[in-house]
């Protein structure tokens, strides 16, 4: 007897399983030769910039086909304030250190609307892990 074909659950959902931290950005001299002092890292400064921003590309048509309507909207200011960061002067290299957690999988689904389809999948998931372990994973994110 030939087995059904199997397809993809229309809902299907998994909690994220890699937990990145906020990274901390600091700054420094290539060209300076004691790596390992930290006295030498800066944090990198943010500040704020104001920018003037553009109309949108999705005019209605009321808008679009009036020159002088158009005109008056892009004459209209759309002022941002955004955050800035560069490196100073004399600094040429960028420092980035953050975390990430490894948060144990079952390979359950969090939600998933076809009970088969997820059997399939337990099925699947644990026959991995009996047979391969994460051994090979592991390696691919440490």
């Amino acid at each position: 007897m030939a087995k059904k074909k199997m397809t993809t659950a229309s809902v299907l959902a998994f909690e994220r399983k890699l937990d990145i931290s906020d990274a901390f950005f600091w700054q420094t001299d290539s060209k300076i030769d004691d790596k390992n002092s930290s006295v030498l890292m800066t944090p990198v400064t943010i500040r704020e910039k104001s920018v003037r921003g553009t109309i949108s590309n999705r005019l209605k048509n009321a808008v679009a086909n009036d020159p002088a309507k158009l005109d008056a909207e892009i004459e209209k200011p759309n002022l941002q304030t955004v955050d800035a960061a560069a490196l100073d002067v004399a600094n040429d290299t960028l420092i980035a250190k953050w975390s990430c957690k490894i948060l144990p999988f079952t390979g359950e689904p969090y939600v998933c609307n076809d009970q088969n389809y997820q059997q399939a999948l337990a099925e699947k998931v644990s026959g991995y892990l009996k047979n391969y372990g994460v051994k090979k994973l592991a390696r691919r994110y440490a």
